[in-house]
């Protein structure tokens, strides 16, 4: 079961969630390239590092996967997709997000909600 979170309220679970984060392109071949980065929220984007091959990956095919593997309330992570753009003089990637949710995670306990909202 999945929750959909209210995009204005990605700021403060970022911030509760803290930084790291992993972050998936799909290279020009169709395949999934995932790295580890630390993130920041600012003026309605996620920023962070990109290396060579994940901005020529955002370069080719814009759309952009963020996963935090931190664990919210024992049974649910948080995935933000969003679309992407490059800046190659600072060698970062910003990421406007489109839509993120609340994963509940196949280890989460039993007996709880199946769901638990974000509020702005």
């Amino acid at each position: 079961m999945s929750v959909p979170v209210d995009l204005t309220a990605l700021a403060s679970l970022i911030d509760e969630l803290g930084p790291e984060t992993l972050l998936a392109t799909i290279t020009t071949d169709g395949r999934p390239h995932i790295v580890s980065v630390v993130a920041q929220w600012g003026d309605g984007t996620i920023g962070c590092p990109g290396g060579r091959r994940t901005r020529a990956n955002v370069e080719s095919n814009t759309a952009a996967t963020l996963i935090w593997p931190m664990v919210r309330d024992d049974a649910y992570r948080l995935i933000v997709d969003g679309t992407a753009t490059v800046d190659h003089e600072a060698e970062r990637i910003s990421i406007i997000p489109t839509f993120a949710v609340l994963h509940r995670i196949a280890t989460a306990p039993e007996g709880g909600p199946t769901c638990v909202p974000v509020e702005s």
